[in-house]
């Protein structure tokens, strides 16, 4: 399962480019079908890829696009500490 290795990259650029200190919530993927990538198995291969880390209880979403084979990060949606949702210092 290939997903499972997609799945550890993605967490390891997400903590690389993540400052210290703030709760990841989201990550949005984008994954062209071409790449032969299930969206269904890369949810359960996050989850066993943060399990145990700090990122265990953020999600993954996953966007599909047809007659592509590109894998894009598009964004992290974060929460600053002493923040909650919604306020300025979420994004």
């Amino acid at each position: 399962m290939h997903e499972l290795s997609i799945a550890w990259m993605l967490l390891e650029q997400v903590r690389r480019h993540t400052p210290g200190g703030v709760t990841v919530r989201r990550v949005r993927v984008r994954v062209g079908a071409l790449r032969g990538i299930d969206a269904d198995t890369m949810g359960f291969a996050w989850q066993a890829a943060t399990s145990g880390t700090p990122l265990q209880d953020s999600q993954l979403e996953v966007e599909t696009r047809d007659r592509s084979d590109e894998l894009m990060l598009l964004s992290v949606e974060v929460e600053e500490p002493g923040r909650t949702p919604g306020d300025e210092g979420c994004r």
